[in-house]
């Protein structure tokens, strides 16, 4: 059983992830509204079971996050209280890419610990989150390097193109005064 709802996780969180690229197409409008869970789970319980609702609404609530402008998940975060929901709704939020990058990383190295405190599809789905975003972290700071490296690569380039500039000049200066050495 548990199995399943492993599977169905990463299904529905794959799906999501896919589903919001083809919405930008106009192919899918809103599949979480529309998926056949919302008109079965009336109540979300967001907690840390394998019910499917709970999944459900642990995905939903993701899925929603990441379709939110910055100011929209600001308000969220300061409308959040210190219960068991609130606080893994805010580590979710708080893994997005509005956030700086020392928050993501703490916040998914905290939903890893989430992860690793419940052995079932409800810590199976907070790692895959965590894994996702420590993932988009190395990257971003792959990007940070490689951006870094390309400036520094191209200051080097100025200062060698001036270089070469000075030197051609040097070189026709000496080569004139070679031709004037020779026709005198």
């Amino acid at each position: 059983m548990r199995i399943l709802f492993a599977c169905l996780s990463v299904v529905l969180l794959s799906a999501c992830s896919q589903l919001q690229f083809t919405s930008m197409f106009g192919h899918v409008k809103n599949p979480i509204l529309s998926h056949p869970l919302s008109e079965q789970c009336e109540l979300l319980p967001y907690d840390n079971t394998e019910s499917v609702c709970n999944l459900y609404g642990w995905q939903s609530f993701a899925y929603h996050s990441l379709l939110q402008t910055k100011a929209e998940q600001q308000y969220i975060l300061s409308q959040l209280g210190s219960d068991f929901a609130a606080t893994n709704k805010r580590l979710i939020l708080l893994t997005h890419s509005f956030q700086k990058l020392d928050v993501r990383q703490h916040a998914a190295e905290t939903m890893l610990e989430v992860a690793k405190q419940n052995n079932n599809a409800f810590g199976q789905f907070f790692y895959l989150l965590a894994n996702h975003t420590m993932q988009a972290i190395q990257s971003q700071k792959s990007a940070q390097t490689l951006e870094f490296k390309v400036k520094e690569l191209m200051q080097k380039n100025r200062v060698l193109s001036v270089e070469l500039k000075n030197s051609q000049e040097k070189i026709e200066a000496i080569m004139d005064i070679e031709k004037k050495l020779n026709t005198n």
